[in-house]
């Protein structure tokens, strides 16, 4: 894979949009959607803006897609946005798991009260 797939991976996972990237770059609309290879005046702006971008990996593939900072840990940013993620989809889970345990509380009323119906009647 080249520079440029690697590039649109990355832009991915940040959750850039691709016009956002073409605004804050400067490149031109387009730029991530032609099958080009990345100048290299281009991976220097590209770097200058994303600094936590690896360059080695944008251009091998090979490495980390992201930069560590010295103690080895992925950048803050990218941390505080999983965390939101998950936080998002606890809450979610939390949400759909109250919404469950109505439906079965609902489903057992129904059902007992259906039972208990067809009681009476075979009685009568």
């Amino acid at each position: 894979m080249g520079a440029k797939s690697n590039l649109l991976k990355y832009i991915e996972l940040r959750g850039i949009k691709k016009q956002d990237f073409y605004k804050k770059t400067g490149l031109s609309n387009g730029f991530l959607d032609k099958n080009e290879n990345i100048s290299s005046n281009n991976i220097e702006i590209i770097i200058s803006i994303y600094a936590d971008l690896s360059v080695e990996w944008l251009i091998t593939g090979k490495g980390d897609m992201l930069k560590s900072d010295e103690s080895g840990a992925i950048n803050n940013d990218v941390i505080e946005a999983y965390k939101a993620t998950i936080k998002a989809q606890e809450t979610t889970i939390s949400s759909q798991n109250r919404q469950i345990e109505l439906l079965e509380r609902l489903l057992n009323e129904s059902d007992e009260n259906r039972g208990g119906g067809e009681a009476a009647s075979m009685a009568g």
